[in-house]
């Protein structure tokens, strides 16, 4: 199965205009907090887990092989100013994720971890003699001038809105084309959803309809972030996509483990019927996935009770009939492929498929 990004809604492409991004023009809103604090003390806050640093998107980045990685630890003992640190205080809870300085902070928390896989110093160019030593290792005075060095951080506040919180983290990343609205939005938003959605992503039923490699997880976040918004909240979606997903994950975040296994059950059992229909091809179109098929289909089926999705699966033949002219209709093709975000169209979309499944179960 092809993942055709460029299709995708919450890429960073020219389908995202201002009112998808929710762009706001009050600037009074943006509150910069500008810090000077120790080496020492942003490890005392990555042991806390209050600073934030999740894998994601950019550990692929080669660039930042041992020897960059190194030479930024001599920069450091050699007392060269590295680049200020961006972060952001989370809505969620208060603590501080990562905007800007992703590398820089992950080097220096392996350099300091303490499981014993310390990495070693290589390729320093004016303390070669260093070459080969790891944190522990390395000389008392070293350690001690890391630890007791300041780096200049700026923490925007939580009381920031979504929308300015991903125009900073774009304009921070503007020349990096892998950045995308769900990298940024898997590093924005802290708290529970991230487990729980991991665990939505590792069910049977979502493997058996959806391949995705290591490199394509953030995808499938949003895929299913996309289902519950669209779930939930369908009646409230009036364009701002990025603020329409965020709610999602703060609904997520307030959700009990009730609520949780409910909607697990619900999740579970809709991908089960999406896969006895449609099989493996389901939510492609053009030999792509489609992520516009994926939420009306999902959350329209999703809706349905247990005895109506059984009617709906003893009647695939029926179903799969009429939704190969749904396919071939104009109308409802532009609304799976073109401005897919428009909530116009997306009500459109919504209401076909609708009344499609509706036409199939009632006879």
């Amino acid at each position: 199965m092809i993942l055709r990004y460029n299709q995708n809604p919450f890429i960073l492409d020219e389908d995202m205009d201002a009112r998808d991004q929710g762009y706001v023009n009050d600037i009074s809103k943006i509150d910069i907090e500008s810090f000077s604090y120790p080496i020492g003390s942003i490890l005392d806050m990555l042991r806390d887990d209050f600073l934030d640093c999740p894998l994601d998107l950019q550990d692929e980045d080669d660039s930042w092989n041992p020897e960059k990685k190194s030479q930024l630890i001599e920069s450091i003992l050699l007392g060269i100013p590295i680049q200020m640190f961006f972060l952001c205080e989370s809505s969620y809870d208060g603590r501080l994720t990562i905007i800007d300085g992703y590398h820089r902070l992950k080097t220096i928390k392996e350099f300091f971890s303490a499981n014993g896989k310390e990495p070693n110093l290589c390729g320093l160019l004016y303390l070669s003699k260093l070459n080969g030593m790891n944190r522990t290792s390395l000389p008392l005075q070293y350690q001690r001038k890391i630890f007791h060095t300041n780096v200049s951080i700026n923490i925007l506040k939580r009381s920031a809105p979504s929308e300015i919180k991903y125009s900073i983290f774009q304009r921070l990343h503007k020349d990096d084309e892998r950045i995308t609205y769900q990298n940024m939005r898997y590093r924005l938003n802290i708290g529970p959803w991230r487990t729980y959605v991991d665990y939505l992503l590792q069910m049977p039923s979502f493997q058996s309809i959806i391949t995705l490699d290591l490199s394509e997880k953030l995808v499938g976040q949003e895929m299913i972030i996309r289902f519950l918004a669209f779930y939930y909240r369908e009646a409230d979606y009036v364009g701002f996509y990025n603020l329409f997903l965020d709610n999602a994950i703060k609904n997520v975040n307030r959700m009990n483990e009730s609520e949780k296994r409910q909607f697990a059950h619900i999740f579970d059992s809709t991908l089960q019927v999406c896969y006895e229909i449609l099989g493996e091809d389901a939510f492609v179109y053009k030999q792509c996935f489609n992520f516009s098929l994926w939420d009306c289909l999902c959350v329209n089926i999703a809706r349905l009770n247990e005895d109506e999705k059984r009617r709906l699966v003893r009647r695939k033949t029926l179903f799969l009939s009429y939704y190969k002219s749904l396919l071939e209709n104009r109308f409802f093709l532009n609304s799976i492929t073109r401005k897919t975000l428009e909530p116009l169209i997306v009500r459109r979309r919504f209401s076909k498929v609708k009344s499609l499944i509706s036409k199939v179960v009632a006879l």
